[in-house]
């Protein structure tokens, strides 16, 4: 972890597997999450990089990592692709660890994700060529299946007014 400045602030270690795109930040008190491609998931305080704990093991390798809104939760989409691996992102809970929902309606891995502004639908993407599921992140049900053009999708966002995705 470093400073805006370039000066390192924390030497954060603790992950058996290698951190590829796994990384948030729980903008409420700066607390981080890193998932790495043997599926483990671990929380740091944001301000002196202490291990907090280990919220959770995927089961798979994690593409992608973040809190949703509220920062009650993170949500980990499924890294790079193995035979007979599913796809599904999970919804972890914060506090306790628990699994609260799974989403399987991805068929590659799922390397981007991202709440809308009022946090009540989450976006992911990834190897699904072309294609974005938006979903309920206390349901698991999906709201809608959006296709477009191009390669994988890397990032997604949301306009501040929630209407208009980028991918």
């Amino acid at each position: 972890m470093h400073f805006i400045d370039g000066r390192m602030a924390a030497d954060m270690r603790g992950h058996k597997g290698k951190l590829w795109n796994a990384v948030g930040i729980r903008p409420s008190d700066s607390m981080i999450v890193s998932a790495d491609h043997m599926g483990e998931i671990r929380l740091w305080d944001g301000r002196t990089g202490a291990f907090i704990k280990t919220l959770a093991n995927h089961k798979n390798s994690v593409g992608h990592v973040s809190f949703t809104k509220d920062g009650r939760y993170v949500v980990a989409g499924t890294g790079y692709q193995a035979t007979g691996w599913d796809f599904a992102v999970r919804v972890w809970e914060v506090a306790t660890g628990k699994e609260s929902v799974t989403y399987a309606q991805h068929k590659d891995v799922v390397v981007a994700a991202k709440g809308t502004p009022d946090g009540s639908m989450i976006a992911t993407g990834g190897g699904d060529k072309y294609q974005v599921q938006l979903w309920d992140p206390k349901t698991g049900e999906t709201k809608r299946s959006l296709v477009g053009t191009g390669s994988i999708g890397w990032a997604v966002g949301f306009s501040a007014d929630g209407r208009h995705i980028l991918t």
